[in-house]
């Protein structure tokens, strides 16, 4: 009996030293909940903010001639994000000029003899992130960007979540989840993640027009789905889009008669977006009846991932992440941006609860977001592969990319995993509730310890336990283990009514640290200077070369770095959307 006693004040001490806002209360919680989250943001990013570091890396060009002839030694810190330089960073140069002139950006004259700049749809030269962008610099405006995006995500994954019928406080968590999930963090560079972030909004303003029946959130709903295919990355698009189809049908279907106006009215609001968004969905497939690129990608429908890369769900970084391990380790096959998909040990946890623990959702909504959550790793890995790559668009499209459908849904269910535990809070105080407990915290602590020593010393962190099988780095599987650990004993004591709030409070933490984790160190924060770096050939060329053609200023493709120095190259951007006709040039 003493022994029990001692046992529980040990951990009254523990739970005390929490924050109380962690430890009662839900509304209140949210914003304090929020401002921490905010704080964190402005710690991690507050140079990228004020212009001092730029999250485009520059640094990959000096891997390359001319660069690498000038015998710097630098390297690149994460090859894989090396499109936001090739590619991105220079059309969003030649749509910011093209704006600022008053004319649009039909025409990229750097490429080739001449290619179509807004018809490659990646331009995105409508997206609302690009014109976020326009006001500063190329390479300034696009990391900002890159980082609305983090919020815009977050955002509209919390009105989703909310609009279920979840508290503010669980609609927060999954909104941080999805922020910094995968999808989000390794394509943030890419019009693709512009995309991801939009997708959420959609959701929301479905459920609320399912909800409310008003006319102002049928008008929203098509002003998301407009925003959506303006975002510059049709292949998403479609991904997202057959996510919504499967929620909205499972959540119409169980309205009953209600049910078919309800999708009928979303469906004509839909294409009323989608007319919007013609002035750039027109160009593109005019120009897609010119291009090689529909041919050959037509074999990506039947491509999968591997089973191994399941793993990444749980141990992302555990073969290498390129971002920590400046290219030494580039993670799973084919890559790490490819095959990493991840919304966080503790998120996953939730998801469970929120699909078999009844909450305010309601059956429907869950039901349709588990539909998405199955239907994407079907077809990501495996399974219904076949099926779905026979679709029109879908038997061109790299399907496994649809990595992003699971990461919404999931995050989503998180949402309401979480409010599924704040609705069982109770008082149980018993011994084993209070060890879940104990442990649980003591993980949290390990896994902030593990956040300071990534920080610290980078990519050293490989080497500070021994590695595991198949050469997963020890320091991950530690990582990965502490999660689940955290995620598991808080989930014990949640379902058992124990301890208040404090398990939903170890949610909330585990959720924010496994996003830092796991989304600061992937994109590379460069000085200004190294964004396009400078170099005495292309400097020589840009005096002496006029309006003539160079020879291609890069020895990897696809490049259209030339355009950072405002040379005209022969070659040019060559994944899919390039004339036959260019490929003979």
């Amino acid at each position: 009996m003493n022994r029990k006693r001692a046992t529980t004040g040990s951990i009254d001490r523990i739970t005390l030293a929490l924050p109380a806002w962690l430890r009662t209360g839900t509304g209140g919680n949210a914003r304090l909940f929020l401002l921490a989250v905010g704080i964190l943001f402005v710690l991690f990013w507050w140079r990228v903010v004020l212009g001092q570091q730029y999250l485009v890396g520059g640094d990959v060009l000096y891997d390359v001639l001319p660069w690498a002839a000038g015998g710097s030694g630098r390297q690149a810190s994460n090859g894989l994000v090396g499109d936001t330089v090739f590619q991105m960073l220079p059309w969003q140069e030649l749509v910011r000029d093209a704006f600022l002139h008053g004319h649009l950006p039909v025409w990229d004259q750097f490429s080739y003899a001449g290619t179509p700049l807004l018809a490659n749809y990646q331009s995105a030269a409508f997206s609302i992130f690009t014109w976020i962008a326009l006001p500063l610099t190329a390479p300034y405006g696009l990391s900002v960007a890159m980082l609305v995006k983090l919020w815009v995500a977050g955002v509209g994954m919390a009105l989703f979540v909310r609009g279920m019928g979840a508290r503010t406080l669980s609609a927060s968590v999954a909104g941080v989840a999805y922020a910094g999930c995968s999808y989000m963090t390794v394509w943030l560079g890419w019009p693709n993640s512009s995309v991801a972030a939009l997708a959420p909004w959609t959701f929301a303003l479905a459920e609320q027009y399912i909800t409310g029946g008003r006319v102002r959130s049928l008008v929203g709903f098509a002003l998301a789905i407009a925003l959506e295919l303006l975002a510059g990355h049709p292949e998403t698009c479609a991904h997202m889009s057959l996510a919504l189809a499967i929620y909205l049908i499972v959540r119409c279907a169980a309205l009953r008669r209600r049910g078919l106006r309800v999708l009928l009215s979303l469906v004509l609001s839909g294409l009323l977006g989608a007319m919007v968004a013609a002035v750039q969905v027109i160009p593109f497939l005019a120009w897609l009846q010119h291009v090689h690129g529909v041919v050959n990608r037509s074999a990506l429908g039947s491509q999968y991932l591997q089973p191994q890369t399941l793993t990444s769900w749980l141990v992302p970084n555990g073969r290498g992440n390129p971002g920590i391990d400046h290219n030494t380790l580039a993670g799973l096959p084919p890559n790490y941006n490819e095959s990493t998909g991840f919304v966080g040990v503790g998120a996953l946890i939730l998801a469970v609860i929120g699909v078999f623990v009844p909450g305010n959702a309601g059956r429907a909504r869950v039901l349709g977001l588990t539909a998405i959550v199955l239907v994407g790793a079907g077809t990501v890995y495996g399974p219904l592969t076949p099926l779905i790559g026979r679709l029109p668009v879908f038997n061109a499209s790299a399907n496994w990319r649809m990595i992003s459908v699971i990461c919404l849904a999931a995050c989503a269910l998180a949402g309401l995993g979480l409010d599924s535990l704040l609705q069982r809070t109770g008082s149980d105080r018993s011994r084993l509730t209070d060890l879940s407990i104990s442990l649980g915290v003591l993980s949290l602590v390990g896994l902030a310890v593990a956040e300071i020593k990534l920080l610290s010393v980078g990519s050293q962190v490989d080497g500070l336990l021994p590695y595991g099988p198949d050469r997963y780095i020890g320091f991950w599987l530690g990582v990965a283990a502490l999660s689940a650990l955290a995620g598991l004993t808080f989930a014990f004591a949640g379902l058992r009514r124990g301890r208040g709030r404090v398990p939903v409070a170890g949610f909330c933490v585990l959720v924010v640290i496994e996003a830092l984790l796991f989304a600061v160190p992937y994109n590379p924060r460069e000085s200004p200077a190294d964004v396009p770096p400078a170099n005495s050939a292309l400097t020589w060329l840009q005096q002496h070369a006029g309006g003539s053609a160079v020879t291609a200023t890069g020895s990897v493709a696809p490049s259209e770095s030339a355009t950072l120095y405002r040379l005209h190259d022969v070659r040019g951007y060559q994944a899919g959307l390039v004339d036959e006709r260019q490929i003979q040039y």
